[in-house]
């Protein structure tokens, strides 16, 4: 992030990217507002993703960060339209100087979640990763992947039951991954 101080003439006409602090889980409000308040471009990155639930498998979006979006902004004609938007708690500041944050940083960040602003994350099981079973005779059991089927949407997994390991076949709706294999590649499970 850079100082942004408006000395020339030339600085007081420009917008600049603001991180703008929300209430908690009113990320998509603030964006919303803001938007629809004029000459405000709103960047609210969020994730889509599969969690297990006692429902079984459910997709959930969440912001990226949590209590915070950014918007593009005059910060002089602009900023009092962002501070008392429905949603927002504050400007970002550092004592009176409100930083703005480059224009390369923001066009990295929007070329990586796309222009829906969603990036949607749906990790495939791997042969042997260790999978939670959703639903079903097998619900909350761990088994091991065996065999992946990605055109039939199914996995082979072993799993103890009974005293003895048992192949089962799954969809792959029906199982999360608990633990990663160490030969597999993940790109949630690993840097």
């Amino acid at each position: 992030m850079i100082n942004t101080e408006y000395s020339n003439e030339e600085g007081c006409n420009q917008s600049y990217w603001f991180c703008v602090q929300t209430r908690s889980k009113h990320e998509h409000i603030a964006a919303g507002c803001l938007a629809k308040a004029g000459r405000i471009e709103v960047f609210n990155p969020q994730m889509k993703f599969r969690r297990a639930t006692r429902r079984g498998s459910v997709w959930f979006t969440e912001s990226v960060f949590p209590r915070y979006i950014f918007a593009r902004f005059n910060l002089q004609t602009g900023l009092d339209t962002v501070r008392y938007s429905p949603g927002i708690t504050k400007v970002v500041q550092f004592n009176s100087v409100y930083p703005s944050v480059p224009d390369f940083q923001m066009n990295e960040l929007r070329a990586i979640f796309g222009d829906n602003n969603l990036l949607v994350f749906a990790p495939q099981p791997a042969i042997g990763d260790t999978v939670r079973i959703l639903s079903g005779a097998f619900r909350d059991l761990l088994a091991v992947v065996q065999l992946v089927q990605p055109a039939r949407q199914r996995v082979r997994a072993l799993l103890e039951f009974l005293g003895r390991m048992t192949a089962v076949e799954l969809s792959i709706h029906n199982v999360t991954i608990e633990q990663c294999s160490p030969a597999a590649y993940h790109p949630l499970c690993r840097v």
